[in-house]
């Protein structure tokens, strides 16, 4: 529709592309398969499933990496989600979370850049069904209702990269405030050699914390999901040549299902929000994130 009609700029402002397309990796939560195949899931209130000529619309925005460790990734069955690696894999789009076995469910994307080796993972602690979880079907999801699976894969990981990213599919839809479980898990993963983790399912933005130095960012929201967005973020990690990251955040929202950069007051009043909503943390006006 939009995108049919203007391309990718009608859904995605010109400053959230340009910004999304010189990072060296881009990342995204996708949460639907691309296919044209499978059969609904009986009694899920929502099933989403895209055609699969709409990747062009990751490739446009520079899509690197999607986790597809979500509450949709087959939302019609394994047939879609097989469809899905297949469509993925063609496009030249790297996914975790999700795999044919166990091993590649647990497998990192690993890329060499910037002179650093960065290893991205994921996993849900939301299904609809037990039989999503990759222990109990094939194809299917890596799950982190106990983190131990997570967590020997980041293990696994970090021997080979000097940077492990965790994306993490958890909490409670519309709440702003991490559950205490969230919490815990992301020093679990912190603990096992995470140095970044971030979170997806909330649809709306929750707050950041720092562990042993690390960020957990727990929600950063919706992003291309809907016709309205009240707000959203997109968070850019930088990390230095000695090793140091640097967190901003870079304020949305969404009307007409167009997602455009907020700038003036209303970016200050999104990161004064999430400020509020974090533990420990201070966020400035240009959107950088510090430990207090």
């Amino acid at each position: 529709t939009d995108y049919d009609n203007s391309g990718i700029t009608g859904v995605l402002s010109q400053e959230l592309l340009d910004t999304m397309r010189r990072a060296n990796i881009t990342m995204i939560n996708q949460e639907f398969p691309f296919s044209l195949g499978g059969e609904p899931e009986k009694d899920k209130q929502y099933t989403f499933r895209v055609d699969p000529v709409y990747m062009e619309l990751l490739k446009d925005m520079g899509t690197d990496v999607v986790t597809l460790a979500n509450n949709h990734a087959l939302d019609y069955g394994i047939q879609a989600l097989e469809d899905t690696f297949a469509t993925l894999d063609e496009a030249g789009i790297a996914y975790v979370g999700a795999g044919a076995d166990k091993e590649r469910a647990a497998q990192a994307k690993i890329v060499k850049t910037g002179g650093k080796t960065i290893g991205f993972l994921a996993a849900s602690r939301v299904i609809p069904n037990v039989m999503w979880n990759i222990e109990n079907r094939q194809p299917g999801l890596l799950c982190t209702y106990d983190s131990q699976a997570l967590a020997a894969a980041i293990q696994d990981t970090k021997k080979n990269c000097d940077f492990v990213v965790v994306y993490v599919h958890w909490g409670l839809e519309r709440e702003n405030i991490p559950e205490e479980y969230q919490r815990t898990l992301a020093k679990t993963y912190i603990d096992a050699g995470a140095d970044l983790v971030v979170g997806a399912h909330p649809h709306v933005l929750q707050g950041i914390e720092y562990y042993k130095g690390k960020p957990i960012v727990y929600s950063l929201g919706n992003f291309i999901f809907n016709q309205q967005i009240p707000s959203t973020v997109l968070l850019q990690a930088v990390l230095s040549p000695k090793g140091e990251l640097s967190l901003k955040l870079i304020p949305a929202s969404a009307g007409n299902a167009l997602t455009q950069q907020l700038f003036g007051q209303a970016s200050a009043d999104v990161l004064r929000f999430v400020e509020q909503i974090s533990f420990g943390v201070s966020i400035d006006e240009e959107g950088m994130v510090t430990a207090q």
